[in-house]
């Protein structure tokens, strides 16, 4: 089961508090953090991943309701294999042209998510390769054959202090 030690600072949580459409609970034990409807939100906490700060999230993805998910079983099984295999990799993985990278399946049930170091990738190669697959080694059939426009899943990036929820949409 993965676990979660790094906290998102206090400062990042305000602003993202005062961001326009951020959607901001701390009504739980967990504070929850929505930037799918912010613009300003999502710039925001990408640039606070960009300042090569190193927290290290758990994501799990949800695919919308249970009873009307935002797409079909295969893709969402296709999310999880994408989210298993980045999830070894670091930094340096992405910063060369290296090619494509194998795909690792992920187990059928998924508990508790995926660990994954560093931000950067859970955030920003996450997101490219779950919108457009193009560096892992496989076909990917039920996510090439989504509309654009169309949403994949809500991603939740858990830390110690807060789940930071990020909508992917197909390019």
């Amino acid at each position: 089961m993965p676990s979660v030690d790094a906290n998102l600072p206090d400062d990042v949580l305000l602003g993202l508090r005062n961001c326009d459409g951020v959607n901001f609970r701390d009504d739980c034990e967990f504070k929850i953090v929505e930037l799918v409807e912010s613009p300003e939100g999502h710039q925001l906490f990408f640039q606070f991943l960009q300042d090569d700060n190193e927290v290290d999230p758990v994501l799990l993805p949800q695919f919308g309701p249970l009873a009307y998910p935002y797409v079909p079983v295969a893709v969402q099984l296709e999310v999880y294999d994408i989210l298993q295999t980045f999830q070894s990799l670091k930094v340096d993985d992405f910063l060369s042209e290296a090619g494509t990278i194998a795909l690792i399946q992920a187990p059928q049930i998924v508990i508790g998510g995926f660990q994954y170091h560093h931000g950067k990738i859970a955030s920003f190669a996450v997101n490219e390769e779950i919108q457009q697959p193009s560096r892992i080694n496989a076909a990917f059939p039920g996510l090439n054959s989504i509309c654009s426009g169309q949403v994949i899943c809500d991603l939740n990036l858990i830390f110690g202090n807060c789940i930071i929820v990020i909508r992917i949409h197909k390019f």
